[in-house]
Order: C-alpha cells, then sequence, then structure tokens
C-alpha cells in the first residue's frame, strides 16, 4: 500500500514527459540519428561513428524500422527516451523504497519519487532524440545491480551489471567513467579491508571482482571492435575541449537544480550534502559508493577525456546528466534526515517538508515559469538551459500585427513557418518567440530533402511546395521576407550557430511570397515584411469540382 504513494509523482511526471510532445518540432542534434539512418545501411550505422555524432543504437533502431515499411514519425523517433524516461520514473523509487540496507523507507522513496517527476533536465531529456534518457536509466541500474551483487546477491546482479553497463557505454560512450566506478571502488573496498585485517564477509573476492569486470569489458568490446577504426579518428578530432572554469561548474549547479532561484539552488545543494553526509555518517560504504560514481563521472569527463563543447555549461549537463539520479537520492535523504531533525512526528513533519521543498522547486522551475517555451514546439531547443536568463524575446513592438491577427483568432491549428534557406533552421531564435506569443503548435517549411525521404512520416516540417503546404493540416501559412531584421530585434542569449547570408535568405522568402501568391492569391494578413495566407479561406474561395 505504502507503494501507492509513487503514483502522484508518476502521473506528474508523464504529464511533464508527454504534454504536447507530439507537436514537438526535431531541431538541432535530434536529427543527427534520424539523418544518419536516411544516408547510411544498417552496417554502416553498426561500424561508423561520424564526426556529426550519431548514437549508433539509436540510429540502428531508426534504420531498422524504415527498412520495416514503418513511417519513422516524431513519435517513433522520440519513443526510446519517453520509454526510459517513464521507467526511471517508476524502478528508481520502487528499488529505493524496497531497498534494505535503506531500512525500506518509503518517505525517502516518495521524495526521490518527485525529485525525479520535477528535475528539468531529467524532464528535458526525455523528450528529446538522443541517448541520454537511456542512459540515465541503464548506468544507475548497472550500478545498483553490481551494489546488489557485491553485498551477497546471486550472479544474475553481476550479469545485470555488465549488460547494463555495456549497454550504457553503447548508447553514450561518455557514460564509461559512471560505469567503471564500481569495480574501482569494489577493488578498493577490498585493499581497504585487507589493510585492516577484515575477513571477507559478504564481500566479494578479488578473483570474482576480475571476472566481472571482464564480463564488462567483453560487452565493451561486441560493440567497439567493428567500429574500432572510426571510433579511433573520432576521438582524435573530438578530444581536448577546452578546460572547464569554476563559472561553468556554477552554471552546471543551477542547470541541475533546476532552477534559476539562487535561494533554491542553495537549497538543492545543501539538501544533497546533508543527504551525502548522512549517507557517509551512517552507512559509510555506501556514501562512499555513491560519491564515487559521481566524481568518477565529472573528473573522468573534466579532466582525462575532456570532449569537445565541454566548456559549454549545457553539454557538461549532457555528459554528466547520468549522475542527476544519485544527487537527487541524495536529496531525498536529506528530507528525511532534515525532517528527523525538526519534530517527533516524523512522518507528518517528513511529508511537510517533502512538499515544501518540492512546491518550491517546481515553482521556480521552468515549466511553470515558461511553460510554452518548455512544452511548446521548440521544447527541443537548447534555450530551455537557460534557467538563470530570460529566454530569447522579441520587444512587444517588434511582435508583426500578422501574428497579434492570429493570436486573436478561435482555435489551435498549426501555424506553418517558412524557413528558407536551409540553414536558417539553425537560427530559429525568433521564431520561437513568436510562437510563444500566439501559443499554437508550428510545423516549419524547409528546404532540406532528406527530411522528407518516403520511409520518414514527419508532421512537423513540410517541404517548400503549396500542395504539400495545404496538405500538412495547417491553417496559417506565414512568409517573413526580412527575417534577418527580426534576428537582429532578439534579446537574450544566443548560441552560434550558422546562419545564411542575409541577402540570400531575402532573396529566396521574396522568390517563394512569388510561388505561393501564384497558388492561392494575394495573402490575407500583411504587416510590414511579414505575409500570411489563411488555408481555410483558400480552400473556401475554390470552384466546387463535379464529377
Amino acid at each position: 500500500m505504502r507503494a501507492l504513494w509513487l503514483l502522484p509523482p508518476l502521473a506528474v511526471g508523464a504529464l511533464l514527459r508527454l504534454w504536447g510532445l507530439s507537436h514537438q518540432i526535431l531541431v538541432g542534434d535530434e536529427n543527427h540519428g534520424v539523418a544518419s539512418a536516411v544516408h547510411l545501411t544498417l552496417p554502416e550505422i553498426l561500424t561508423t561513428y561520424r564526426l556529426a555524432d550519431h548514437c549508433i543504437p539509436l540510429s540502428g533502431y531508426y534504420r531498422t524500422l524504415m527498412t520495416g515499411g514503418i513511417g519513422l514519425s516524431e513519435e517513433l523517433i522520440r519513443a526510446p527516451a519517453v520509454i526510459s524516461g517513464l521507467a526511471a520514473l517508476v524502478l528508481f523509487p520502487l528499488a529505493v523504497g524496497r531497498w534494505r540496507q535503506l531500512d525500506g523507507n518509503w518517505g525517502r522513496a516518495v521524495a526521490f519519487a518527485w525529485l525525479l517527476a520535477v528535475s528539468p533536465s531529467l524532464v528535458y531529456y526525455s523528450r528529446f532524440a538522443r541517448p541520454y534518457a537511456e542512459v540515465v536509466l541503464l548506468a544507475p541500474l548497472a550500478a545498483a545491480a553490481f551494489w546488489r551483487w557485491w553485498r551477497g546477491g546471486g550472479h544474475r546482479w553481476a550479469a545485470i551489471y555488465a549488460v547494463a553497463g555495456a549497454a550504457s557505454a553503447w548508447f553514450f560512450l561518455g557514460s564509461l567513467p559512471f560505469v567503471a566506478a564500481p569495480l574501482a571502488w569494489a577493488g578498493a573496498h577490498l585493499a581497504w579491508r585487507k589493510a585492516r585485517g577484515h575477513r571477507e564477509g559478504h564481500c566479494r573476492s578479488l578473483p570474482a571482482l576480475a571476472v566481472v569486470a571482464a564480463g564488462l569489458a567483453a560487452g565493451i568490446a561486441a560493440f567497439l571492435f567493428a567500429a574500432l577504426p572510426s571510433f579511433l579518428r573520432l576521438v582524435r578530432k573530438k578530444a581536448g575541449g577546452a578546460l572547464v572554469e569554476a563559472e561553468d561548474l556554477a552554471d552546471l549547479a543551477r542547470i541541475q537544480a533546476g532552477t534559476g532561484w539562487l535561494i533554491l539552488v542553495f537549497l538543492f545543494w545543501g539538501l544533497a550534502g546533508l543527504g551525502l553526509a548522512t549517507f557517509l555518517r551512517r552507512r559509510p560504504a555506501l556514501g562512499s559508493y555513491t560519491l564515487l560514481l559521481v566524481v568518477a563521472q565529472l573528473a573522468g569527463l573534466v579532466l582525462v577525456l575532456r570532449p569537445e563543447g565541454i566548456g559549454n555549461p549545457v553539454v557538461l549537463n549532457r555528459y554528466t546528466l547520468v549522475c542527476l539520479p544519485i544527487m537527487l537520492l541524495w536529496v531525498s535523504e536529506g528530507v528525511v534526515e532534515l525532517a528527523a531533525r525538526l519534530g517527533r512526528r516524523r512522518e507528518l513533519v517528513e511529508h511537510g517538508v517533502l512538499l515544501s521543498c518540492v512546491v518550491a522547486l517546481a515553482l521556480g522551475g521552468p515549466y511553470v515559469a515558461n511553460p510554452a517555451l518548455h512544452l511548446g514546439p521548440f521544447g527541443g531547443a537548447w534555450q530551455p538551459f537557460g534557467l538563470d536568463r530570460v529566454p530569447p524575446v522579441l520587444p512587444a513592438a517588434a511582435i508583426p500585427a500578422v501574428y497579434r491577427q492570429i493570436a486573436a483568432e478561435p482555435g489551435d491549428e498549426p501555424v506553418i513557418e517558412a524557413i528558407l534557406p536551409r540553414t536558417a533552421i539553425h537560427a530559429l531564435g525568433p521564431t520561437t518567440a513568436l510562437a510563444r506569443h500566439h501559443g499554437r503548435p508550428v510545423i516549419l517549411v524547409v528546404d532540406d530533402s532528406w527530411r522528407f525521404d518516403a520511409r520518414l512520416a514527419l508532421h512537423t516540417v513540410v517541404p517548400p511546395g503549396p500542395r504539400a503546404i495545404e496538405r500538412s493540416g495547417g491553417r496559417f501559412v506565414i512568409l517573413q521576407l526580412d527575417r534577418p531584421r527580426m534576428r537582429r530585434l532578439e534579446k537574450g542569449p544566443r548560441m552560434a550557430r550558422p546562419t545564411p547570408p542575409q541577402d540570400e535568405e531575402v532573396i529566396l522568402a521574396r522568390t517563394f511570397a512569388t510561388v505561393l501568391t501564384r497558388a492561392w492569391g494575394d495573402p490575407h494578413l500583411v504587416s510590414e515584411d511579414v505575409l500570411a495566407w489563411d488555408l481555410a479561406r483558400v480552400e473556401r474561395g475554390r470552384p466546387r469540382m463535379v464529377f
């Protein structure tokens, strides 16, 4: 019955991960895996690491669906991440609640479940077509299985560690420090016990540990061997990224706390520190184990591997996301410990402290502050990580009257935005700001042929042809004749992206305006350099065909 307390956080977490997801557009890095599946055969995918980094198992999954005659839609593309995110919401709190070494404390499990449910980073990557949600499920699962085996569990736990750890590394090689850390901890633990003259007890022997390490190494070799030449080329090109500075780590702390409110950032990390200290005092083996998992991942990436882009806090968060469930476990332990210190009626105080912390973190998080950005059509863009900054916006006076008129129209039919030329899709800042203004789903008109491969079934993009646009299901077609001017008006943080020459972009937009005018007549809404056609009026104005 106590497990029923996990249902409310599960419901909230599922809602955040699924809300509006069918309208979320594939942008940025999400396209790497799909593009690889379109351009490469399955053997090429499984044996090739590419500079435009794609996840090999995800690309293989996409390619398998495509060759099987299943139209690859946005929902199927994101399904592995969504399923992994939802599975973590169920499995991690249940494991904590039933973990005897944690006294089966369900208050801790419920706190942990709520933190997993509302964590912005975990929500974001559960909605993102990249391998990070899968790794957040697999790597902690491997670590928990190793711990269970080390503490006297059956050999099946060692097998789970080896398989889940190797699978995590296959999805994302950057998780290797985390996956290998249990082996290092176990070796150090054996050495410490021997130096103290302790008996082995329920701990395993060094030969058993060597067998498990060999199993993990064999699993990694199984997927890496065939792709080794391309992997070595990739390492040579992408290793040696910028050094991580103190400011980057401060930004990472804000991102993983999931709030831009400084007082809540201190609350989050204060509770995490209290929880870790409690583990180290009462359960020193488990405390040191979880601490090494986090330290190994962070130090391995920052000091040893140093992949390209590691100096960017958004990228650093991706690479250390596997540690976040461990740190949320510390926070949940901190909640339990704080409640125990505040009063005698422990259960009542525990629920009060838990509710206060979760409500505070939720209210300070992005999904309350700006849901149209984080759960809207451009929720997969990079801006959701600007937790301590104002997201890109346009001054009120700069919003074209066309968008104001469309925002006032009843209904929620999609707006179709023409993004020309192809490289302009990397500079979507003004489009995301305008989408938050009108609040409708968005379909992009893009001149990018691979997105319209017959084996794909993407419904958030459409090729630049009047008939294809009419079949998209959208209502209003908007064409900005001078998008570079709109980008200049944009305020807020920007990520360096290639943009097309301004003259080329304007010429292509005006040419496309002529194409649409010939097909549909003059635009129905015009303001300054923005044109819009109402496809419902286009359809009503056509002569009725009688057969």
